[in-house]
């Protein structure tokens, strides 16, 4: 994993050439006139998140070369909580390290009209999209020459958050989760941004909160697989 992420990190990201994109096995979306409640604290892994959707007809997964996982699992949230929806993929053997897929939605003008950061997408690698052990990896609108960091889209409602990446010496460090100022901020609030490198095991990041009192809430773990 170590020696992957020096690799990852050191070479511009010009390599495989993308196959044809995968079709989803399953899709499903929904767009709601109106929503109250507040999302999950998990929004999404992003890379370049501030920099906006040009077509919204593909998206594409960072996937690492070592996994065991056969299923991709995607879900995608608006800030604003009205837009939900729901892709799992089967990954096919030996994918490219970066996979290029189908994304039908039936309201891209909606998604590519909103101020960004709009919309979110958290995929997750897994045996059955329906299991509760997920490794989640980083998600683009387009394959990037290069990756030094990564963005973490999450919901934190009013308290005050960070994120924390353990490091294989025994270390550790903290990224700020900074409040998005764009209303309204309903399914997520905050991004958070990961400066890659070669020592961090990103399989142990947390999301770390701290409640009215500046006392911590129990972490929310995010393994990320790089």
């Amino acid at each position: 994993m170590r020696g992957f992420c020096t690799f990852a990190l050191a070479v511009l990201l010009v390599g495989n050439a993308f196959s044809q994109p995968l079709q989803p096995d399953h899709f499903e979306e929904a767009l709601n006139p109106q929503v109250n409640v507040s999302g999950a604290t998990r929004g999404g892994v992003l890379v370049s998140a501030l920099e906006g959707p040009e077509s919204l007809e593909t998206l594409i997964v960072r996937v690492p070369p070592e996994t065991k996982a056969s299923q991709l699992c995607l879900a995608l949230v608006t800030r604003d909580g009205r837009y939900q929806g729901r892709m799992e993929f089967s990954l096919p053997p030996n994918a490219d390290d970066f996979v290029e897929l189908t994304y039908p939605t039936q309201f891209r003008q909606q998604l590519l009209e909103a101020n960004e950061p709009y919309l979110a997408v958290l995929a997750g690698l897994s045996v059955d999209c329906d299991a509760d052990e997920t490794v989640y990896i980083p998600t683009a609108w387009e394959r990037p020459e290069a990756l030094s960091e990564i963005q973490l889209i999450i919901n934190a409602g009013n308290l005050d958050a960070h994120v924390a990446v353990p490091s294989f010496d025994g270390g550790e460090r903290r990224f700020k989760c900074k409040r998005i100022a764009t209303s309204p901020t309903i399914a997520f609030n905050r991004i958070c941004t990961i400066e890659l490198a070669e020592d961090l095991n990103l399989l142990g990041t947390e999301i770390r909160r701290d409640d009215f009192f500046g006392n911590p809430l129990p972490p929310v773990a995010m393994p990320i697989a790089f």
